[in-house]
């Protein structure tokens, strides 16, 4: 089930057990069922081999048969959400060593720093995601519906 308001670490599996695809999901639903938010995560280009970002409304972040699970991590207020959205946006994509793992973490960093995310720490939260999809993983290969959301465990919402 997903809440309006809140932050989501969206992982999803790139085939072979261990190795994901990351990103940020804030769900902006009136009620629980619906599926409206804003995606946040960056694509390798093959043609140019630089990451681009792919961010934008979606109404389908459970649709993806490859969606290990969403782990949320904050409940952002309205008022508050255009702030997050900036920071997000504003994280460097193309810097040296960026992955979409990398990217996802220094935004939620950004996001620490203004008060907006409130966890044990970063590399905790980067642990338990980790952990996470390793649990979640061998459920998507089989594609067993639904794919779960989580609280996190080490974040303060």
């Amino acid at each position: 089930m997903l809440l309006p308001g809140s932050l989501y670490i969206v992982i999803y599996s790139l085939y072979q057990m261990g190795t994901y695809h990351w990103g940020l999901y804030y769900h902006c639903g009136r009620n629980a069922t619906m599926q409206s938010g804003v995606k946040f995560h960056i694509n390798l280009d093959m043609g140019s081999n630089h990451w681009m970002t792919d961010h934008g409304w979606t109404n389908g972040v459970l649709d993806s048969t490859r969606l290990i699970g969403l782990l949320r991590i904050a409940s952002i207020p309205t008022y508050r959400s255009k702030d997050m959205m900036n920071l997000i946006e504003r994280t460097p994509h193309n810097a040296q060593g960026i992955t979409c793992r990398v990217w996802v973490l220094n935004a939620i960093q950004n996001l620490m720093a203004f008060g907006l995310v409130r966890c044990m720490g970063i590399s905790w939260l980067e642990n338990e995601a980790i952990a996470f999809g390793l649990a979640e993983d061998p459920y998507c290969q089989c594609n067993v519906q639904p794919r779960p959301t989580r609280q996190s465990r080490v974040c303060y919402i």
